[in-house]
């Protein structure tokens, strides 16, 4: 419940030991993959449904992405997944990803990017402190559906990394599976 509360970012990371930096993150990501028919797909679904919750955005919009990705990518995909470290960082993430080196989580929400991206940290701060391979990667997504901004944590310097630009669909639909791509690894 931490995108509920009245606080900036930075502060809230502070109070966990970490940092806070907007950065651009990824650069030049391709789809590897022609995304024409996702594409077109996406464009009839936001032009033809009103999306009135959550549910809806997650079924509508972000799982056709996911399943374009599983189609062509190999990694594990779960819903709903919760994640413990302790009493003050657990809770149940929309979707996980990972693969053999790297992890993310996505994040769904109804209207408020800016608070959703507080509750994406603190999922990313979680999963830091469970993964101790200090090797792995971890990244992260908070969508509205239409609007993604992504993020990564800075493992060395224990940085919670926003990138700066949002990305949006159906427009943008190539850049996204790009830097989904270049997340999700091989």
């Amino acid at each position: 419940d931490y995108f509920k509360l009245n606080i900036d970012t930075d502060e809230l990371l502070n109070e966990f030991g970490f940092g806070f930096k907007k950065k651009t993150i990824f650069t030049n990501t391709q789809a590897e993959k022609d995304i024409s028919i996702l594409q077109n797909d996406l464009d009839f679904i936001i032009q033809n449904l009103d999306f009135s919750s959550e549910m809806m955005i997650r079924e509508f919009l972000i799982s056709p992405i996911l399943i374009f990705m599983l189609k062509h990518k190999k990694f594990k995909l779960k819903s709903e997944k919760t994640i413990y470290f302790n009493e003050r960082l657990k809770g149940t993430v929309d979707y996980y990803i990972e693969n053999s080196s790297h992890f993310a989580i996505i994040e769904a929400k109804f209207q408020d990017l800016n608070s959703g991206f507080k509750q994406l940290a603190m999922e990313l701060i979680a999963l830091d402190s469970l993964i101790e391979n200090r090797e792995n990667k971890i990244f992260g997504a908070v969508t509205i559906g239409t609007d993604w901004i992504f993020a990564q944590v800075d493992r060395e310097n224990k940085t919670i990394l926003k990138d700066s630009k949002i990305i949006r669909i159906p427009e943008e639909t190539e850049k996204l599976v790009g830097i989904l791509s270049y997340i999700i690894g091989e």
